[in-house]
């Protein structure tokens, strides 16, 4: 029996990149879609702590950081009790070989490349928001 979602006008995203320039190109992309809300964090630490007092429906997040990178982020969050620990996550990268080897055994994981290419990004983005959307 399919429980029902309770209506969630909102989708929530935690954005996390180090490189500030990033961040507010990819925020300026996000914001830019309907019904979405995007919290930023410079780092993987930063975005745990936030992660733990918010609740978000999909993480956007580098992979190589500084502190904490985006593959430990996820791996914090998904080894945590804390709910909604296996939410979608799209990792950023400019080696996504590199990102997949660090993230191989995740569920729910896609994958971008850098340099950011507006059109495809928004592509991704929709996909997702369309997949984890009530209704």
């Amino acid at each position: 029996m399919n429980e029902a979602k309770p209506y969630k006008s909102m989708i929530q995203i935690l954005l996390v990149d180090d490189e500030s320039i990033i961040l507010e190109i990819l925020n300026s992309i996000i914001e830019g879609q309907a019904n979405i809300q995007v919290t930023k964090a410079e780092n993987g630490e930063e975005a745990f702590k936030l992660f733990a007092q918010s609740s978000f429906d999909l993480i956007i997040t580098d992979v190589k950081m500084p502190i904490v990178s985006g593959g430990q982020l996820i791996q914090k969050i998904r080894s945590s009790s804390l709910p909604n620990k296996d939410l979608p996550v799209i990792f950023i990268s400019s080696d996504i070989e590199k990102a997949k080897q660090a993230t191989d055994n995740f569920q729910d994981i896609q994958y971008y490349h850098k340099p950011v290419k507006i059109k495809t990004f928004r592509e991704i983005l929709q996909t997702t928001v369309a997949r984890i959307s009530p209704g």
